[in-house]
């Protein structure tokens, strides 16, 4: 989404008479609403002995100097009283849309693009350019995968966009409409639709996938009616680079899985994804997360990609979390105590040794990541061949960032640290593709076959990573 600041009016809906002016600016992912009178209209005759107040606007109208229409959604802060002269008062804006005076924060049409979403979906291109003596345009619309889901149809979709005066202006866009059952905010739409294919396509290539472009529709509209573009407060870092087709099929690619090769088709892998994605979010929020923030140093990789690991085996049925069963954990818990209670140990004692006891039944990091790397089966097989300690790295990596002031046994240089992340991440990946093709073979010959993993576990290897 596009920075930009812009003068002009503002006023609360129906009071289109009363705007009073300011300034709105978005940039490096904050909004604020600047203006010099109060937006709401206060008691003159009060107005002198007037402290400031927290308000809430769910919506506020204005119209740049340029004239272009801008909504502002959840704008907050503190309102200064009006005392006759100029009073500034500044609001954050949670998001907004610009293009449209909209009545509320409630969209019946979203759509969006990704950056890597051509690439991702193998798009072919609208042009036909044999013909040295003529370029051959298709100005229709193709829907390139479908999937429907329970309050909504979604559409991925590509078409020639531009202009044809005073010159020919054209570009391909490819973008996911989504067709909503009931109205939603543009953050509920977010988290429901377009975060969910964002986190797959970051999966799959494993970079930064950034949320391009947004616009929404609001109900009633019409074939005619403009697009609202939608803005929101986030930490989404830039793009450092285009995407490019090297980083789907390239020597360093780390790329699993796009339609170019894909065993399924779009619409099914969509279908898949959407109805796995709740059960996989607890490990998706950790693993994917340096994608989202700008930087992160070895520790916070490493934390993360544990965090996911403990997600993940905790979230699918295929693992057993618990080293015992409840029953028999019960009776072991039991068999303790009465021993302890028969040597006349303290009842204080005893209730904070159950507390404690009861819980004391998940399998401990180790078996955890063991379990994993079994799971991963060649891919597991190559990382622990070349460091046999791998299960036991990872805990005594863990210790001291998990807890503090704890010492670990043995202790890993920072390359080393961040090459037991990245094998670590590797793992989760290979097993998640597996969940979503239903083909776990099939995902860890995709890993064995990159060069990428390949050049980690070597280096994994490297006997110089130790302090």
């Amino acid at each position: 989404m596009e920075e930009f600041s812009a003068e002009g009016r503002w006023w609360l809906p129906g009071h289109h008479g009363e705007g009073v002016p300011g300034s709105f600016s978005f940039q490096g992912g904050d909004a604020t609403l600047t203006v010099y009178r109060p937006l709401s209209q206060p008691d003159y005759g009060q107005a002198a002995s007037s402290s400031s107040r927290q308000v809430v606007y769910p919506v506020v109208h204005g119209r740049t100097n340029a004239g272009e229409d801008i909504t502002l959604f959840a704008v907050h802060g503190v309102e200064l009283p009006w005392r006759g002269t100029d009073t500034k008062s500044t609001f954050l804006v949670e998001g907004g849309a610009s293009g449209r005076q909209l009545e509320a924060d409630a969209f019946a049409v979203i759509a969006f693009e990704l950056d890597y979403l051509p690439l991702w979906l193998n798009v072919p291109s609208l042009i036909d350019g044999h013909d040295f003596n003529a370029l051959v345009v298709d100005l229709k619309t193709h829907v390139l995968a479908e999937v429907t889901l329970a309050a909504a149809e979604v559409e991925l979709r590509t078409r020639m966009s531009g202009r044809w005066s005073p010159h020919v202006d054209l570009h391909q866009t490819t973008s996911i409409h989504v067709q909503l059952d009931q109205t939603l905010s543009y953050a509920n739409a977010l988290q429901r639709y377009i975060r969910p294919i964002q986190d797959l396509l970051t999966l799959c290539v494993d970079r930064p996938v950034t949320l391009s472009r947004l616009v929404g529709f609001a109900p009633g509209d019409g074939d005619r009616d403009p697009a609202a573009s939608i803005f929101f407060m986030n930490a989404e870092p830039e793009p450092t680079r285009e995407p490019s087709l090297s980083d789907m099929v390239g020597m360093g690619s780390k790329n699993l899985l796009w339609a170019g090769d894909s065993p399924m088709s779009t619409s099914d892998l969509l279908g898949r994804w959407f109805a796995a994605y709740d059960e996989l979010r607890p490990a998706l929020v950790p693993l994917l997360g340096r994608h989202y923030s700008s930087s992160m140093y070895a520790e916070h990789e490493l934390i993360s990609t544990v965090s996911a690991a403990e997600a993940l085996h905790n979230q699918l049925k295929s693992f057993e979390s618990k080293q015992v069963s409840k029953s028999e954990h019960a009776h072991r818990v039991e068999a303790v105590l009465g021993a302890a209670a028969a040597t006349g140990v303290d009842q204080g004692i005893l209730d904070w040794a159950r507390r404690v006891l009861a819980v004391a039944n998940r399998k401990p990091l180790k078996e955890v990541v063991a379990d994993l790397l079994d799971a991963a089966g060649d891919v597991g097989r190559a990382i622990v061949e070349a460091e046999p300690d791998f299960c036991a790295n990872i805990v005594s990596l863990r210790v001291p960032v998990a807890h503090g002031n704890a010492r670990s046994q043995r202790r890993l240089s920072y390359a080393q640290q961040y090459r037991h992340a990245q094998s670590l991440r590797w793992v989760l990946r290979c097993i998640l593709v597996g969940e979503l093709l239903g083909d776990h073979p099939e995902a860890q010959r995709r890993v064995m076959a990159k060069e990428s993993f390949r050049f980690d576990v070597r280096r994994l290897a490297d006997p110089e990573g130790w302090d």
